[in-house]
């Protein structure tokens, strides 16, 4: 499930530089979409029932500036208030406008 939605992610946005974060205390983010110095996404992806957990956050905040997501094999995307919860097919329509938009905030 993570290497699927991996591939299919950086296909949506093939200018922005992808890659995996982990620092030495073993925070991560399972893939970055860098599209400029000041516009990150951080994507963690979970099976249907898992949770982040908080090395998520605290890596999201050594990338600073990042958007952090939650990708999820679920019916329908959920938004909260810490990070949205998205299937993967709203997550690819998201990274692909993003991309589109030149890496712009909507």
């Amino acid at each position: 499930w993570e290497t699927f939605c991996i591939e299919h992610l950086i296909r949506a946005a093939p200018h922005a530089d992808a890659y995996f974060y982990r620092d030495e205390d073993q925070n991560e983010i399972d893939l970055v979409l860098e599209f400029s110095r000041t516009q990150r996404f951080g994507i963690e992806i979970k099976s249907e029932g898992g949770q982040p957990r908080s090395g998520f956050d605290v890596a999201l905040r050594a990338i600073a500036p990042a958007t952090g997501y939650v990708v999820k094999p679920i019916p329908e995307s959920i938004p909260t208030d810490r990070h949205p919860i998205l299937t993967l097919s709203d997550m690819i329509r998201t990274v692909s406008d993003h991309s589109r938009l030149g890496g712009r905030p909507r």
